[in-house]
């Protein structure tokens, strides 16, 4: 029996260990739901632009930005084709927690978007971009939970049970 558990303790740590070593390769400073600001000066940022005002609403269009240090390097717009580019957008975690990772171990970090439509529906859209020499490039759509989402989903859930 003490064999079996220092077993599993060997393999506990060693996960931990693997663990601790892929998030030091990515080194996340600051994640917010519209700035994630990587370690390399690389941050991403969610930016609202050019104010609207229709019938007493204020509106903004909403972009994707990359930035090197001060410089921008990518912008994407609109973010999402399918809405318009006056919703809420927001970053939510590929993963529980991880809101950037490397999904298909390519070397290059993807991070997820989601829009808030306003709506009561229980999912969102939302779309995985992938940055490529601090360049921002489309990889795949998925789903996100509306309420208490902790990670993507890749494909909607059947709720018509």
């Amino acid at each position: 029996m003490k064999n079996i558990f220092k077993v599993f303790l060997s393999f506990i740590t060693i996960l931990c260990l693997q663990e601790a070593n892929t998030s030091e390769l990515i080194n996340i400073t600051t994640v917010g739901k519209n700035k994630i600001q990587l370690s390399d000066h690389t941050s991403l940022s969610i930016t609202n632009f050019d104010r609207l005002e229709e019938n007493g609403h204020q509106n903004w269009k909403t972009k994707l930005v990359a930035k090197h240090g001060d410089q921008i390097v990518s912008q994407v717009f609109p973010i999402m084709k399918d809405y318009d580019e006056n919703y809420f957008y927001y970053f939510v975690p590929l993963k529980i927690n991880q809101y950037i990772s490397d999904l298909n171990r390519d070397g290059e970090l993807e991070f997820a978007i989601a829009v808030d439509h306003g709506g009561n529906a229980p999912y969102t859209s939302a779309v995985i971009f992938t940055l490529i020499d601090d360049h921002i490039r489309f990889y795949r759509k998925a789903w996100f939970k509306m309420d208490g989402g902790r990670e993507i989903m890749w494909e909607m859930p059947n709720d018509s049970k």
